[in-house]
């Protein structure tokens, strides 16, 4: 949401892409409204619990016009980028998004876990399973490495500046 805001500093209305499906995502909504109600965005939740509820949802979008859209990460999202970074520019929407795919696909910028991180940390807990360590007792880690990636070309086509000081910020560049 900091991002967000420091990209669009006068956005108001944030409209939020998210599957009520995704349980660790609706345990992240509460958090996501505090940071909303500190930065003074107003929140509207729009709903996608399958590739159907794609097209209706963005109807909506397109008639309410929020400022942004944040679309959170999922595995469905994710599977679905192409489409929706599509329905977003169609509609000439500015969209940032919880996962980096979603800049590789066109989107304009995106802010995520480092999904390679991930598998390290993935085949770090698998070693230690295979020599012996006992699962229930490996503890839970939370992501500690995040990406900023960008998309130059989008932004461009969107006529979105981002300011220097998130360039600089920004892990990858696309250009």
């Amino acid at each position: 949401m900091q991002l967000l805001k420091e990209v669009f500093p006068s956005a108001s209305r944030v409209a939020v892409l998210h599957d009520p499906t995704n349980l660790p995502l609706v345990q992240m909504l509460p958090t996501l409204k505090q940071a909303a109600t500190t930065l003074a965005l107003n929140l509207r939740m729009v709903e996608a619990r399958s590739p159907e509820d794609l097209v209706p949802a963005f109807k909506l979008l397109k008639s309410e016009r929020p400022d942004v859209l944040y679309v959170l990460s999922a595995a469905f999202f994710v599977t679905q980028r192409g489409r929706i970074v599509e329905l977003v520019n169609a509609q000439r929407q500015v969209a940032v998004y919880g996962q980096n795919e979603f800049a590789d696909a066109g989107g304009l910028m995106a802010y995520s876990f480092s999904v390679i991180g991930q598998y390290r940390s993935g085949a770090i807990f698998i070693d230690k399973i295979l020599k012996g360590a006992n699962p229930a007792e490996l503890p839970v880690e939370q992501p500690t490495h995040f990406e900023l990636v960008l998309n130059l070309k989008t932004a461009k086509a969107q006529g979105v500046t981002f300011p220097r000081t998130v360039l600089l910020r920004a892990d990858r560049v696309i250009e």
